[in-house]
């Protein structure tokens, strides 16, 4: 796999052969997104250009919704911080500049193409929050059918590149995350009737997908099968959920649990154990990493699944203090790679013919959104970084989304 990052001269991103030109302008140069608002203009310090470099700088000073000096335990039991007056006030007047853009998805109609990644929400009171924040659709932190500690902290570590190219941690959020959990999981019987309640209380016009991964004991092919078989029932049958997403790609795990997207002869057979274990059109989505092989997986698996999401958080060296740790990358520097292949994997739906939709994510936010929107994709959008670091980044999306309509 080849890596080419954009330079200050404007060298095009290539990976595998796919190349884009989604970031090599700035998207709100000459945007007046608030200018119906004096109160928000004066929130973006009083800019008379919202630009992107406005935008990155206000939601890169905002206290993170989730605790970055505490474990996902903790997080798990306190849930996010409260919402200060300012941001509730800013939130009710985003509201009022966002028009609902009805869409179909899972056979219900939502109103924005504008959802949670899997990882911000734990339990239903996160989802519950998340959804409060303009979320349409909200996929729950990946679960397992066996108790899971995880990873210890630090979890999250702010990083950015240094000029050799490589990953290094800072002492600021300027859009660019560690993610180090392991999946950490309750038991079932607990995140079952958990997200029980969740889905008693979800209102009609949005979409919840309970995100699940299998857990190595014996660590075989028929092992793996079956645990997917049964976290798809859970989903159906006990959660009530409106679909469920094998996670196949989690970046920071010592087994392969989280490269099995990358076996393709494995990977159908996980997802026809699935069908078989539910005998209907249930709707499985998958989320997958970085590959070479986006063709084949289509080609082996697109006829029988509902979603494809990518881009997982790839793995990445991170240099920390005098040593170098091995975790996964989230958050804006990704949408130099998953940009591209969002456009490639669209055009490889479109031309196989397939009804799969697709989900981005990797990079997502409001400072990278138009890029996608520029290129007229028919996809979905989800967002995990930008969720956990800022309360209005669904809203802010939003409003971007309705200047294309």
């Amino acid at each position: 796999m080849v890596f080419t990052y954009m330079t200050k001269d404007g060298i095009i991103s290539n990976f595998c052969g796919i190349k884009s030109d989604f970031y090599l302008n700035d998207p709100f140069e000459d945007s007046d997104l608030f200018s119906s608002d004096p109160i928000l203009e004066e929130w973006l310090n009083g800019s008379q250009k919202q630009n992107i470099t406005t935008i990155r700088k206000k939601l890169e000073n905002i206290l993170p919704l989730y605790n970055l000096e505490k474990s996902f335990w903790e997080n798990l039991e306190n849930g996010p911080r409260q919402l200060t007056e300012k941001e509730e006030e800013i939130l009710k007047r985003l509201e009022l500049l966002v028009d609902p853009q009805k869409t179909n998805f899972l056979g219900k109609k939502i109103n924005s193409k504008i959802g949670l990644a899997a990882g911000p929400a734990p339990n239903s009171e996160w989802l519950k929050f998340y959804s409060e924040l303009g979320f349409d659709f909200l996929i729950s932190k990946t679960v397992r059918l066996y108790q899971h500690d995880g990873h210890d902290i630090p979890n999250i570590m702010y990083v950015d590149k240094n000029s050799n190219g490589e990953f290094e941690e800072t002492s600021n959020f300027r859009g660019t995350i560690t993610n180090y959990f392991g999946i950490p999981s309750n038991e079932p019987e607990i995140w079952i009737n958990d997200f029980k309640k969740f889905t008693k209380q979800l209102p009609k016009d949005k979409v919840f997908v309970m995100s699940g991964v299998s857990t190595p004991i014996e660590n075989t092919r028929e092992e793996i099968i079956n645990q997917f078989r049964e976290l798809v029932k859970i989903s159906k049958e006990d959660v009530k959920a409106d679909g469920f997403e094998a996670d196949l790609s989690c970046p920071n795990l010592k087994s392969n649990e989280g490269s099995l997207y990358e076996d393709t002869n494995l990977l159908k057979d996980i997802i026809l154990g699935m069908r078989e274990e539910i005998e209907d059109e249930y709707p499985i989505s998958i989320k997958i990493g970085l590959s070479n092989n986006y063709e084949k997986i289509i080609e082996e698996v697109g006829q029988y699944i509902n979603i494809l999401n990518l881009l997982n958080a790839p793995p990445s060296n991170v240099k920390v203090d005098n040593r170098t740790i091995k975790c996964g990358i989230c958050g804006r520097e990704l949408y130099k790679i998953s940009f591209p292949i969002l456009e490639k994997i669209n055009e490889l739906r479109n031309n196989g013919d397939y009804n799969f939709e697709i989900i981005g994510a990797g990079g997502i936010g409001p400072s990278t959104i138009e890029y996608l929107l520029k290129e007229d994709l028919d996809i979905f959008y989800s967002m995990a970084t930008e969720a956990m670091f800022s309360p209005f980044s669904a809203k802010l999306c939003k409003m971007i989304i309705n200047k294309y309509n």
